[in-house]
Order: structure tokens, then sequence, then C-alpha cells
């Protein structure tokens, strides 16, 4: 539901932003034409960057969870081994409460 609420926005946007093209044009002396085509091209691939954009943040934020799920979180400890070598202390993720 997120991906499609952000290409969604993405979309919005830019048509809201559109609609204001010739004031875009004066403002950055751009010639009108050029501005036009990007914003006919952009309607089209601005959600669908969004879209893809959205997923992988999303993706990544779930496979941090997991990994912080699986190994716990860091604390800030580090110690020393035997070996002369150096890991940071992890801590296991506290349950969450089921009412």
């Amino acid at each position: 539901r997120i991906l499609i609420g952000a290409a969604g926005i993405a979309f919005y946007g830019l048509l809201w932003a559109a609609a204001a093209n010739d004031q875009i044009a004066v403002e950055f002396h751009l010639p009108l034409y050029g501005v036009t085509w990007f914003f006919r091209i952009a309607v089209f691939v601005g959600p669908i960057l969004a879209f893809l954009l959205t997923r992988r943040l999303c993706l990544g934020l779930q496979a941090r969870e997991r990994d912080e799920a699986e190994h716990g979180h860091e604390t800030g400890r580090i110690v020393m081994d035997p070996e002369g070598g150096f890991s940071e202390i992890h801590e296991p993720e506290k349950p969450a409460l089921t009412p």
C-alpha cells in the first residue's frame, strides 16, 4: 500500500508542478516547450521511480529489522578477546508485549 501511495503522491506532485510550467520556464530561463515536454515524460516516469525507490527503502528496512531480530541490537560496548581481536557486544531484542 505504501508503494502505491508514494507513486500517487509523486504523480499528483508532478501534475501540480506542471500546472506552473510557464512560471518555471520564466523563473529558470528555460524554453517553455522544453519544460512542457519534461513534465509530459516525468508524469509517467516519476511515479515509477517513486514506486521503485520506496520499494527498495521498505525492503532495506525490513532486512534491517530481520537482522536485529536474529542478532540483537548493538550496545556500543567493545570487548577484546584473548587473541587480541575486538568485537562489539550485541543484546537480544526484547520480546514485544502482546495484549
